[in-house]
């Protein structure tokens, strides 16, 4: 299954540039956005509330300078109608239990994972959600 569009949200250019590709050769997307700021992201987000055009996925990293990925996942599930169709997975490059255990009880985040995004994990995003 092709989804429309997949968003990344991570700070660092390398990772949004590997996750990027790997999405692009898995075919996994139509159409791959690119973030590197949760605000500029959220703002974006707002503005497609009306036009229904909201992420099947969103990738977003958990320490980002302005907002972390905590409050995204709050202020992205607010902007209401629409946004309970978007996947949303946490990407770290550390996984700590605490946070493992805090993702299990949100029910807005569909997975918690260790960055970069690979193809196997790819593969099991696509086999397990859609």
């Amino acid at each position: 299954m092709k989804l429309k569009k997949v968003l990344l949200i991570d700070d660092d250019d390398t990772v949004n540039f590997i996750n990027r590709k790997l999405i692009e050769k898995s075919a996994l997307a139509e159409e791959i956005v690119v973030q590197r700021s949760v605000l500029t992201a959220l703002e974006v987000l707002r503005s497609e509330v009306g036009q229904g055009q909201f992420p099947e996925l969103i990738f977003v990293d958990i320490n980002m300078p302005e907002m972390d990925g905590w409050e995204f996942v709050d202020k992205y599930s607010a902007l209401g109608k629409g946004t309970s169709v978007t996947k949303i997975i946490l990407l770290t490059s550390l996984i700590d239990p605490a946070d493992t255990q805090r993702a299990e009880t949100i029910s807005a985040i569909s997975a918690f994972k260790e960055k970069p995004v690979s193809l196997e994990m790819l593969g099991e995003i696509e086999n397990e959600m859609f």
